[in-house]
């Protein structure tokens, strides 16, 4: 039988081959031979698994980090959007606030009016019930006492007069009435008064106008 001379392509000994695709010189050299292309298939199998669990564990991050980012966007949208309801309701508050102040205002000046009026007709008159007088005493000592007048700002126009001319003037006159039995009492104001009564008359009246 013909031979061709050939090289082990495992133990690269030569060998003479029988075949002409003879690749190895006994059985143990193709055994080994493919033990190692077994062994070599296993590593590059487990460096793909590797590299793919390297590439998966990069997808998830990555994908972890888009939704961090997200995350922040939309917590930050949703603070911007909180902000802007709570900016919008403190100006819905402070627009409350600021007309309660003028309808109290406003309120309190048409009761001061009222009061410099009354005691200017009472002034001029002769005998007046001393039940009227007391009333009328009566509701702005109470006006003084209340909320509403305490919670008018402090640049309120009228407050130093209120404070310093008419409140002390109408307590004075309740504490003289408030046990008095008489029926009629004549309501004296002096001069002086009564051109302040009448001055602020004029400034409340022109403050309505407007």
């Amino acid at each position: 039988m013909k031979t061709t001379p050939m090289n082990c392509q495992y133990c690269q000994n030569p060998f003479e081959a029988k075949r002409t695709d003879a690749k190895f010189c006994s059985g143990a050299c193709k055994q080994n031979a493919y033990l190692d292309r077994m062994k070599d298939y296993t590593k590059q199998k487990e460096t793909n698994n590797l590299l793919q669990k390297n590439q998966f564990a990069e997808t998830v991050n990555q994908l972890e980090q888009k939704v961090i980012e997200v995350k922040k966007i939309k917590e930050a949208q949703l603070q911007r959007e909180q902000e802007a309801q709570l900016q919008s309701i403190n100006e819905v508050l402070e627009k409350i606030k600021q007309d309660e102040t003028q309808r109290n205002i406003k309120n309190t000046n048409g009761m001061l009016k009222g009061w410099i009026e009354q005691l200017l007709s009472l002034e001029q008159q002769e005998e007046v019930y001393l039940f009227k007088v007391k009333s009328l005493c009566a509701d702005i000592i109470r006006f003084t006492d209340s909320s509403h007048f305490t919670n008018l700002p402090k640049g309120y126009k009228y407050l130093e007069f209120i404070n310093h001319t008419l409140s002390p003037k109408v307590k004075s006159w309740y504490d003289g009435i408030k046990n008095s039995n008489e029926r009629y009492i004549h309501l004296a104001l002096s001069d002086e008064l009564k051109v302040k009564f009448t001055r602020m008359l004029g400034q409340i009246d022109g403050q309505l106008d407007c």
